[in-house]
């Protein structure tokens, strides 16, 4: 799980959301105004760093960074 975590973790760095806000579990959407392009990108980012495919049905479950890693855990076992 530690690669998934600094996968997300730099996924959203990259986003320029900084480590305060990240660690503070600020709903994306809401609190930190990420747009529907910055999800798509940070999707891509998971995917391609963790080599799966999410699917688009499940953009709208990425909520936060915890939020993220439980998606990670409850979908993908082997990234565990």
């Amino acid at each position: 799980m530690k690669r998934s975590f600094n996968v997300v973790y730099c996924s959203l760095r990259k986003l320029g959301i900084d480590r305060e806000s990240i660690l503070k579990n600020f709903n994306l959407r809401n609190d930190l105004g990420i747009g529907s392009l910055d999800m798509l990108v940070l999707t891509n980012q998971l995917e391609f760093g963790l080599n799966i495919a999410i699917p688009d049905e499940d953009i709208n479950k990425l909520n936060n960074f915890e939020g993220i890693l439980n998606y990670l855990k409850g979908n993908y076992p082997s990234l565990r």
